[in-house]
């Protein structure tokens, strides 16, 4: 696809308003028409770009939190009930929570440097792999309503060679609606265990080993 000289340039305007350069879009237009043929999708691909340089420093909470204090070491994720989570009776469909939980474990290897996609590609210096569940145990609680506003806090329960087990419980208002305890195994894309390396293992919490 070959995009003229005045889209670039278009996008660029765009560029430059959002981030703050203090022209307008339609000044811009103004004083130089623009060619829309390939304007709207490249501006959407341009406008995901932005909100990729952007995100991290815009939203610094958007990851969670890990939090230390009295209770110990954990790392919290706030969930809003949207209507797309319930079922028909009004109540969260019982498949949101364990998505949830997926979302709180992502993030918090995420904050911890050790997040799904430096794994998966390797970008970490080592073999590509990622982490798999192996077993999961659910309790489900309490019901959630669609605009309720809910924690899910995942802390670590026990470091092995190659698995962790994590203890996760998603709250509302401090009363617990669901906990899990969760397994999840560093494999490689071959299908392979692979030992927890000692960043990995230092990143849980881990004691040293000899």
């Amino acid at each position: 696809m070959i995009v003229g000289k005045e889209v670039v340039d278009d996008l660029a305007a765009v560029d430059h308003c959002i981030l703050g350069g203090g022209q307008s879009y339609k000044a811009h237009h103004a004083r130089a028409p623009v060619n829309f043929e390939f304007s709207n999708v490249l501006s959407s691909m341009r406008l995901i770009d932005l909100e990729t340089r952007m995100g991290a420093d815009s939203w610094p909470d958007l990851a969670g939190r890990i939090v230390d204090d009295e209770s110990g070491r954990r790392h919290i994720l706030p969930i809003r009930v949207y209507f797309e989570d319930t079922d028909f009776s009004g109540l969260v469909y019982h498949g949101a929570y364990v998505r949830w939980c997926e979302r709180g474990r992502s993030d918090f290897l995420r904050l911890l440097g050790t997040d799904a996609r430096r794994l998966i590609d390797g970008s970490d210096s080592h073999e590509p792999a990622a982490f798999v569940v192996r077993r999961m145990h659910c309790d489900f609680l309490r019901s959630a309503r669609m605009d309720d506003v809910l924690e899910v806090a995942t802390r670590v329960g026990e470091v092995g060679g190659a698995s962790v087990k994590l203890l996760q419980a998603i709250s509302r208002a401090g009363r617990p609606l669901f906990e899990a305890e969760v397994t999840v195994v560093l494999i490689s894309v071959s299908g392979k265990p692979l030992r927890l390396s000692t960043a990995i293992r230092t990143a849980f919490g881990a004691p040293k080993t000899a």
